[in-house]
């Protein structure tokens, strides 16, 4: 392709889109704390964490615990083995189930599983060698099983593979396949977090409506907006501080109306910064170093028809990776410490059953017809990409098969560019 047909491609592309968007890069969002990366946002990509969360055209976040969806009539037997292949505990399924769809004990739950011939990982019932061999390959080499050690590694492939292994298989193969980077491996003691309510990467963390939309989607699919929401200061989050006053403005507790929404610095949230530092860690850094190797070589663009290949290619994977992120991390258990008095358990038993902790949920009821109707007044849902993207890739691709992992999207990415450059 020669470069006037790139150019008149670029033109047509931008004659259609808003100047503002053709300033957007590739950005995560986040209401309570945002943070991006400078060796990322020096090739036009972001990358940042959150707590509250957020998604595009104004879609409820994913339901992937069935407590999200308590109130839909859902089959028992779904409910506990979702719950079990998320690696709960029996007690911990009982509590959920107790306290969130009240039903059944501890000794249902284990009839119900042995009758759906549910039995956690041990040494005469793991899945075949070659599949979990081949699954550690694939995360170590073409995705960010590499950044991760062994525990949360096992996790991710039961998980994401639907393996039955355990750890200390994981930690034997390791050693074999990847002796350096076990070696290497450090693995920082979590500390006590609020649960991820939403992870989304998208093309702007700058509008205010656009975020007001994420904020508004999270209250609608909880029901609720927390006693008091703390916010980084900056002029994208003003839409959600006045709604997060105005839901809570009649209440009488000590937190209500304007002392319900508190801005700060991003630094001075010690809980999201740890976290942050912890995706980098585990999997995020993967992602960092993906986007700069493509600067480094060459193969990254600083202009609009770059931009909006690179999002297209790779926005729909790494929303599937986040919300995995999500998950796992909301499934997994943080060590009590009590130096900090932290108190231990995973993330999701603890913000659905906090009565198992002695205590309660500050989460505050509203109306939802309230928050429809601020929908309809203030929230603005955010395109991927260029909508037109796609016609053109099948143009100069007829092949074209949308990719389904890492591997794919880059090098559809880098059979793109090449036809286009």
């Amino acid at each position: 392709m020669g470069a006037s047909y790139v150019e008149i491609c670029q033109e047509i592309l931008e004659s259609q889109f808003e100047k503002e968007v053709q300033t957007h890069r590739l950005q995560t969002f986040s209401v309570i704390e945002f943070k991006s990366s400078s060796e990322c946002r020096q090739s036009g990509l972001g990358l940042g964490s959150l707590v509250f969360c957020l998604h595009p055209n104004n879609v409820l976040p994913p339901c992937y615990s069935p407590a999200l969806n308590k109130d839909r009539g859902l089959d028992r037997n779904n409910v506990i083995g979702t719950y079990f292949l998320q690696g709960f505990t029996n007690a911990e399924i009982a509590g959920l189930l107790a306290l969130q769809h009240g039903i059944l004990s501890v000794r249902t739950v284990k009839r119900i599983l042995k009758r759906m011939r549910l039995k956690r990982a041990g040494c005469n019932n793991e899945s075949p060698l070659d599949q979990i061999v081949r699954s550690i390959l694939d995360e170590l080499e073409n995705s960010c099983g590499s950044f991760m050690g062994y525990r949360q590694l096992t996790r991710r492939l039961r998980r994401k593979y639907n393996l039955h292994v355990r750890r200390d298989t994981i930690m034997k193969y390791l050693c074999i396949i990847d002796p350096e980077g076990v070696e290497h491996c450090k693995r920082p003691i979590d500390s006590f977090s609020r649960r991820i309510l939403w992870l989304e990467v998208n093309s702007t963390n700058k509008k205010p409506s656009v975020i007001a939309s994420h904020y508004l989607d999270t209250v609608q699919q909880l029901e609720g907006v927390p006693r008091r929401m703390r916010c980084d200061r900056g002029t994208e989050n003003t839409i959600i501080g006045n709604l997060q006053q105005f839901f809570r403005w009649y209440d009488d507790d000590d937190f209500a109306g304007s002392k319900s929404f508190v801005q700060g610095k991003s630094s001075a949230n010690q809980r999201i910064e740890s976290w942050w530092s912890k995706f980098q860690k585990g999997g995020g850094g993967w992602w960092i170093n993906l986007f700069k190797d493509l600067r480094d070589c060459g193969l990254y663009r600083d202009d609009y028809l770059t931009k909006e290949c690179l999002k297209f290619c790779f926005l729909p994977i790494l929303r599937q990776e986040l919300h995995l992120v999500v998950e796992l991390w909301n499934t997994h258990n943080i060590q009590r410490q009590k130096r900090g008095e932290v108190e231990g358990g995973k993330p999701d038993i603890m913000f659905f059953t906090p009565e198992i902790y002695g205590t309660h949920s500050y989460l505050v009821n509203v109306d939802i017809e309230d928050v429809n109707a601020c929908k309809e007044m203030y929230a603005e849902s955010c395109v991927d990409y260029n909508e037109d993207l796609e016609e053109l890739v099948r143009l100069v691709k007829p092949d074209y098969v949308p990719p389904s992992n890492e591997y794919e999207a880059l090098q559809l990415y880098s059979e793109i560019t090449e036809l286009w450059w």
